[in-house]
């Protein structure tokens, strides 16, 4: 299989080597920092009841909505994540849901991250496989041995990416669950990224960023379609900044009133939120594999 990477492999080792470091305050590769002084004023002003509100919309949809819904079934099963670094995600679904995480991740630094993630979480360092996703070892010693295949902002790093739908399937048991999910980075966040860090979209395949291209990606055989389409509202957070520009002290102003934005976005539109293709932040896929 051909890999046909947009973006090069040194790019994700500098922003794991960087994070191991901890000299990288890049928001989307640490833990989502809230301003403390932010959330005591705020809890005092309008109650703790409405504090769970100033989390990101379409964090709150996937992790109280998508997740439980598709998951609850996978206790005690093994999920793999392509591209796990830093684990974070693994270890949420591990605790939240109780499922067994793996993780696939190519880089040295990523993966040395999420061992140490990992450890720090009570679970086995082994579990994360430092190798190439398209190396031979993986395609044949991992062979459908998962029950859930992940992907997050994976795929839109390639030109084939049909390709590595199927890959991903490969490991994939029988009755297993597929989930894919990529930015969407078109429409109002596209102007966003192009402000904070526009040599990031040369790096992304924004074709199929659109949803009816999204969904052919997995018009497969062995695969049951459960869900396809956008979530989330709106997440001004969702890029990478770059630290040498001047839009960055923008960004960082942008990202400490987010929680502020959240609440607002919530109490707008409540629990149904708004997804379309001009705002939301995100494409997901979730698809079951069918028995053979």
């Amino acid at each position: 299989m051909t890999q046909n990477n947009i973006t090069e492999q040194s790019f994700w080792e500098n922003i794991y080597s960087n994070d191991l470091s901890s000299k990288s305050p890049i928001p989307a590769l640490q833990a989502q920092k809230k301003s403390s002084l932010v959330k005591f004023l705020f809890k005092k002003i309008v109650g703790s009841k409405n504090l769970e509100k100033m989390d990101n919309y379409s964090n709150y949809i996937l992790w109280n909505r998508i997740y439980p819904y598709y998951l609850k079934n996978f206790q005690n099963k093994k999920i793999v994540e392509i591209g796990s670094a830093p684990g974070k995600h693994l270890v949420k679904i591990h605790q939240k849901f109780g499922l067994v995480p793996y993780g696939i991740e190519y880089t040295q630094s990523g993966a040395e991250i999420n061992r140490s993630f990992f450890e720090l979480h009570g679970i086995p360092s082994k579990n994360v496989i430092q190798e190439n996703f398209f190396s031979e070892k993986i395609e044949k010693e991992y062979k459908e041995y998962f029950d859930v295949v992940i992907s997050r902002g994976f795929i839109e790093h390639f030109t084939n990416p049909k390709e590595l739908v199927e890959r991903h399937v490969h490991l994939l048991k029988a009755g297993g669950l597929l989930i894919v999910s990529i930015p969407n980075l078109v429409g109002f966040n596209a102007f966003f990224m192009k402000f904070f860090n526009p040599a990031l979209i040369k790096i992304h395949n924004l074709e199929i960023m659109k949803r009816k291209n999204f969904q052919k990606i997995f018009d497969i055989p062995q695969i049951e379609p459960l869900f396809s389409g956008y979530y989330g509202t709106f997440n001004p957070t969702l890029c990478i900044p770059d630290l040498k520009s001047w839009t960055y002290p923008i960004y960082r102003f942008v990202e400490k009133i987010n929680p502020l934005i959240n609440f607002s976005l919530r109490l707008l539109f409540q629990d149904q939120g708004k997804e379309k293709k001009f705002f939301s932040p995100y494409l997901i896929f979730i698809g079951k594999k069918r028995e053979a």
